[in-house]
């Protein structure tokens, strides 16, 4: 069950519609790689990490899930005494991964890189 709401004028511009809308699915990052997938409406369960390469099995998710609200889900995690919240924002097949305890600075020239965009597989 999708949360789309489309009136349908055919059946072919109805299921790419609502396929456009969708945020579930495998997204690849520069050098990171992300699926999320819809388990109840509007509630994703998402991994997040390094495939391959020197960082390869390197997780900051790892099949959590969460509500999705206003295009975004956000992930809440420990890192020593610090709480840090990984927010995922989805647009036009994109999707934007920050986090409050990793500046995107710090893995700039890294393979172990996680922020930034990640683009939806076709």
């Amino acid at each position: 069950m999708r949360t789309e709401i489309a009136i349908c004028f055919g059946l072919t511009w109805c299921s790419q519609s609502i396929a456009a809308n969708t945020i579930e699915g495998e997204y690849d990052g520069e050098f990171g790689y992300l699926t999320v997938e819809e388990l109840q409406p509007n509630r994703y369960q998402v991994w997040l990490g390094i495939g391959t390469g020197s960082c390869g099995g390197e997780v900051l998710i790892d099949n959590k899930t969460t509500t999705l609200e206003s295009r975004q889900l956000i992930y809440a995690r420990s890192e020593g005494k610090n709480t840090c919240f990984t927010t995922i924002k989805f647009a036009n097949n994109s999707a934007d991964v920050r986090d409050s305890c990793i500046k995107t600075e710090d893995e700039e020239n890294s393979t172990c890189a996680m922020m930034g965009n990640y683009q939806k597989r076709e």
